[in-house]
């Protein structure tokens, strides 16, 4: 089984949580490796913590330096340029890599990926989870295509790497986002649900349970997906902390203690909290404070409701 990720020095710790989470739920996989895009932020000591990570479990890990001078002046908004790296996989995995299974670093796995990895690719360019936010009329009209056909999270992707090589995808992808750089709002995301419209595979919620499901039905369908809710809630495969990262102060993600769960093997068992990455407006300190003394409902109310 092969997994990707794509760091930079920002997101070592939570790198390393993920391939933790990873290497304790499918310790009966021994062909398990590890592929990690990095750039020069990342040096030997970060790449030093990622490998005593691995190596507890035995797992290899194959580095791969991106010059990220590829996507000098892309868009990034709150992202780093990390997340592109993925785009041009065709031209860095070697030929015995025919498919691979992307995760994000702020992302956890609590069960084996076999089922996922498992799962036909035939005439599919990937296999996704729908966004969140999959209903939201103004991504359509941005990236000019019908709803209808839909929008999905590419925090987690089972990528038929071959598909890749044959259709050249690297080029379609660069080219389609330097022609719309100003309409792909969700970065690569965007770019990678324009240019693979036709060519998804949309497998079940489990594999990507991203923090709006257990808070928010306004834009992604109840009805379309009701088999799926509750064991996307109460079960769920893969964990995708898209809003609140466990590891920043404030975070009330009600899986939050699953990310402690494996942190605790790794080097940063001892880790303190850190201030959240993207700076909290007035508002939102308002909100949580009203919330920490119970004057308001816990954003993740939803959760309570299906578990019971």
């Amino acid at each position: 089984m092969e997994i990707l990720i794509c760091a930079d020095k920002n997101y070592i710790m939570p790198a390393c949580v993920l391939l933790s989470s990873v290497a304790e739920n499918n310790r009966d996989d021994n062909t398990l490796r590890f592929h990690v895009f990095i750039d020069e932020s990342v040096g030997d000591n970060e790449r030093c913590k990622i490998n005593t990570t691995a190596n507890k479990y035995g797992i290899h890990v194959n580095f791969y330096l991106i010059d990220k001078t590829l996507f000098e002046g892309w868009y990034l908004g709150n992202l780093t340029v990390a997340t592109y790296y993925r785009l041009i996989l065709e031209d860095i995995l070697s030929l015995d890599i025919h498919r691979i299974i992307y995760l994000d670093c702020d992302m956890i796995v609590r069960k084996s990926l076999k089922p996922l990895w498992d799962i036909s690719l035939d005439g599919y360019s990937l296999a996704a989870v729908p966004d969140l936010s999959e209903l939201m009329p103004e991504r359509y009209l941005r990236l000019g295509y019908s709803e209808e056909m839909g929008y999905f999270n590419a925090g987690m992707l089972l990528i038929n790497v071959d598909y890749w090589r044959e259709k050249k995808l690297k080029k379609t992808f660069l080219e389609y986002f330097k022609a719309n750089m100003d309409s792909c709002l969700q970065h690569d995301q965007d770019v990678l649900n324009v240019c693979c419209l036709r060519t998804k595979k949309i497998i079940d919620l489990k594999w990507n349970c991203q923090d709006g499901f257990f808070y928010t039905r306004k834009y992604i369908s109840v009805e379309r997906y009701k088999e799926q809710w509750k064991e996307a809630l109460t079960s769920p495969i893969i964990l995708h902390y898209t809003a609140a990262k466990p590891w920043e102060m404030g975070c009330d993600h009600p899986y939050k203690d699953e990310f402690f769960k494996y942190q605790q093997k790794t080097i940063w068992r001892d880790a303190e909290l850190v201030l959240p990455r993207s700076p909290l407006t007035r508002k939102q300190k308002l909100v949580r404070f009203l919330r920490a003394i119970h004057l308001l409902k816990p954003r993740y109310k939803l959760v309570v409701k299906e578990l019971q």
